[in-house]
C-alpha cells in the first residue's frame, strides 16, 4: 500500500465532475420547464385560434346540445396539436443535438 503525500486530501471525485453533473441537472430542470411552457402557449394558440374559426360559423349550424360540447372539443384537440407540434419539433432538435450530452436523466438507476 502506498502513502499518500503529506499535506494532501484524498477525494474521491474531481470537483469539475459534480459540476458538470450539476450542469446537467439544470440544463433538464430548465428545459422540462420550457417545453411546459411551450406547450402550454401552443394549446392555448390552437384553442384560440379554433374558437375564432367557430366564431365564425353561422348560428344554427349544429344543433344547439352538440355546441355545449364544442369547446370541450376544441380543448381537446389543441393539447393533441401542441402535442403533435412539440413531439416534431423535439425530433427535428434530436437530429441536431445529442441531448444526452447536455441533459441528465430526470430518474435515477435503481439501487441494488
Amino acid at each position: 500500500m502506498g502513502r499518500r503525500p503529506l499535506g494532501r486530501k484524498m477525494s474521491r471525485a474531481p470537483d469539475v465532475g459534480s459540476a458538470v453533473a450539476r450542469g446537467r441537472r439544470l440544463n433538464t430542470v430548465l428545459f422540462v420547464l420550457g417545453a411546459t411552457f411551450f406547450n402550454i402557449i401552443a394549446t392555448l394558440i390552437v384553442f384560440v385560434v379554433l374558437l375564432l374559426l367557430y366564431a365564425n360559423v353561422p348560428a344554427g349550424l349544429l344543433p344547439a346540445r352538440l355546441e355545449v360540447w364544442v369547446p370541450a372539443l376544441f380543448f381537446l384537440v389543441a393539447v393533441y396539436a401542441s402535442f403533435l407540434v412539440y413531439r416534431l419539433l423535439l425530433k427535428m432538435l434530436a437530429r441536431r443535438i445529442r441531448f444526452g450530452d447536455w441533459l441528465a436523466p430526470l430518474v435515477g438507476a435503481k439501487a441494488r
